[in-house]
């Protein structure tokens, strides 16, 4: 082991055994085969930096010294000009790579489909960016994947939850959602204080630790939302429909008489 990186043996689905590295640094640890010099097995000793050393055969059965460079991890992260975004407006969403690589490219991807225009967009510096016009109001899960290049591994961004909204908002807080679906959003942490939620459908979204303080939740659909440590003070939650929603004191309302009213 050197640094972040472990090496050693590892027996293949064939049977063969294979040098491998492990970077324990990566934002997603995997391993990684190091392979032969065309033979059928490998072995590591030393690590030093990024550099393994070892032996591997060819494909004539002979042993040969071998060292393999390690591609540097890479981590991805995606922005946005705007969040929330007005329907109907541009916005630019940035992906940024660090460190900067030499080369490669950004793929963006909304809900898990890839963005029309914003695949393989190339990276200068460390990033890479795509502008989108979102034609409603509702939310998206933007990722950035980069590709990867010579020297530097490929890495894919957390997902960055996008709302578009009916009309220009500066923020969430006191912003009008007003019967936007908003179904399965990532909003754990998001500050929606005062913001109009009127019949807006909020079934499966995170909205663990989330600021709703004096927003309208009037009819809002909160079936299978995790409200766990919300905090709703002064909210209006007329007519909310509760179904296997985890209260903010962490109750279930199906075990609460169907409503979380009480367990706030």
């Amino acid at each position: 082991m050197s640094g972040d990186i472990v090496a050693g043996d590892s027996t293949t689905a064939s049977g063969a055994d294979h040098a491998f590295a492990y970077d324990l640094g990566a934002a997603s640890p995997a391993m990684q085969d190091l392979g032969t010099l065309g033979g059928t097995f490998s072995h590591a000793f030393a690590v030093d930096g990024n550099i393994v050393v070892g032996t591997a055969d060819t494909a004539g059965g002979n042993v040969h010294a071998a060292a393999w460079s390690l591609a540097t991890t890479t981590n991805t992260t995606v922005s946005s000009s705007a969040n929330p975004a007005a329907a109907g407006r541009p916005v630019t969403v940035t992906a940024t790579v660090a460190p900067a690589p030499a080369g490669g490219a950004v793929s963006f991807s909304d809900n898990g489909a890839p963005v029309p225009g914003c695949q393989s967009v190339p990276v200068s510096g460390s990033g890479a960016a795509c502008t989108v016009t979102y034609p409603a109001a509702g939310a998206h899960s933007v990722l950035a994947a980069y590709s990867g290049a010579s020297g530097f591994a490929a890495s894919t961004s957390p997902a960055l939850t996008e709302v578009a909204s009916k009309t220009p908002c500066a923020t969430l807080a006191g912003c009008n959602l007003s019967g936007v679906n908003l179904s399965g959003a990532d909003l754990s942490g998001a500050d929606l204080s005062a913001a109009n939620l009127n019949r807006a459908n909020l079934s499966g979204a995170n909205l663990d630790h989330a600021n709703l303080t004096g927003g309208n939740l009037n009819r809002a659909n909160l079936s299978g939302a995790d409200l766990s440590s919300a905090s709703l003070s002064g909210a209006n939650l007329n007519d909310v429909i509760w179904s296997g929603t985890i209260c903010p004191d962490g109750t279930n309302s199906n075990n609460d008489g169907n409503t979380c009213l009480g367990h706030v």
